[in-house]
């Protein structure tokens, strides 16, 4: 278990080739997932209703989370080429072509002052211990993981490649 991690990422290519002329679309999809301090709770969440029912273990504590739920991400990349003769062709293309932007990983509702945190924990597993102050809600301030998420935006790009 990896835990915050993707339980699968979807690369898929369409590709139309005639003549020497090349089209490609590319569609990119992550799923929906938890963070991974969730990850972890949801783990000792396990361990102690394992330990309950069996009545041997060791019961771990944890604090509920505020974190939400990291959404879907889906781009959509389009390319072309075109084989001129045996020696020029050409190529263009747009990365991000509907200019989605990144999806922001570190957004949490907080714990608000006026929240009842003792009452968090009610009907929780044992083990959960309640937060022992109020925290405010985070939009994520633009935190993403750049190594899933284009940042970037819409890029366009050509070439030419020419054999002398």
């Amino acid at each position: 278990f990896n835990g915050g991690a993707y339980k699968y990422r979807l690369l898929t290519n369409l590709a139309y080739n005639v003549s020497g002329f090349n089209v490609n679309l590319r569609w990119r999809h992550l799923p929906s997932a938890i963070a991974a301090t969730d990850a972890s709770t949801n783990a000792t969440i396990a361990n102690n209703q394992g330990v309950v029912a069996s009545g041997s273990g060791v019961l771990l504590s944890y604090a509920p989370s505020s974190a939400r739920q990291i959404a879907a991400y889906d781009t959509f990349d389009l390319s072309a080429s075109w084989t001129v003769n045996d020696r020029v062709s050409l190529r263009a293309g747009i990365d991000n072509l509907l200019d989605k932007q990144p999806v922001l990983t570190a957004v949490s509702d907080g714990f608000p002052q006026g929240t009842n945190l003792n009452a968090l924990c009610t009907g929780q597993v044992a083990g959960c211990t309640p937060p022992t102050s109020y925290s405010l809600p985070n939009a994520g301030l633009g935190t993403t993981n750049t190594g899933f998420y284009d940042v970037m935006g819409r890029r366009y790009f050509v070439g030419a490649r020419v054999l002398f």
